[in-house]
């Protein structure tokens, strides 16, 4: 599959700052208090690292299993 080799990439490819932005876009729209967010395509789980560390209880899911262990 395709993301076999994409999956090694995947970060490398990705403006750190857009992750920010949808950190800081994520945390303005949601109530932070006993929040649980699922992230769907969820890639390498960048975003859901961010918004843990926020405090924000996140499980992530992505299709490729060789996405979620790079």
């Amino acid at each position: 599959m395709i993301y076999q080799t994409f999956a090694q990439l995947y970060d490398q490819l990705f403006d750190s700052d857009m992750y920010k932005s949808w950190e800081q876009f994520t945390l303005a729209n949601i109530n932070k208090k006993n929040c649980k967010l699922l992230d769907l395509a969820g890639g390498s789980g960048r975003l859901a690292v961010l918004l843990a560390k926020d405090g924000i209880k996140v499980t992530v899911a992505d299709f490729s299993d060789e996405m979620l262990s790079s």
